[in-house]
């Protein structure tokens, strides 16, 4: 895959995230696996910092709304701050899991992936 095309698709991912994690009828929270997934594969080629920053907040964010899905249809939204807390620790968690996991910065070189 070229750096362009790369570029274009990770672009593509951080335009249509905030979309759906602002839509009503509940398309984040079933496309939150994937969005989590094609986040932090964007912030693992190690893009420029701007959009490495973009990629890990909206990786935590997807998290959050993936998580609090899970609470509300698992009927654990209805034990008082269940839905509030355990989204905030994951999204927490993702943001720790991205940042450490990933860096901003040069991109690879072919010599320097790993195989």
């Amino acid at each position: 895959m070229t750096e362009a095309t790369r570029y274009f698709i990770q672009s593509l991912v951080v335009a249509v995230t905030p979309i759906l994690l602002l839509s009503v009828g509940g398309e984040g929270v079933v496309a939150s696996p994937v969005l989590v997934a094609a986040l932090w594969w964007g912030a693992r080629s190690r893009p420029p910092k701007p959009l490495w920053v973009i990629e890990v907040v909206l990786g935590a964010l997807s998290t959050m709304l993936g998580i609090w899905g899970l609470v509300y249809y698992s009927g654990l939204g209805d034990v008082p701050r269940a839905s509030t807390i355990l989204p905030i620790l994951g999204g927490i968690g993702a943001a720790v899991v991205f940042s450490r996991t990933t860096s901003p910065g040069l991109h690879r070189t072919e010599d320097s992936a790993p195989s």
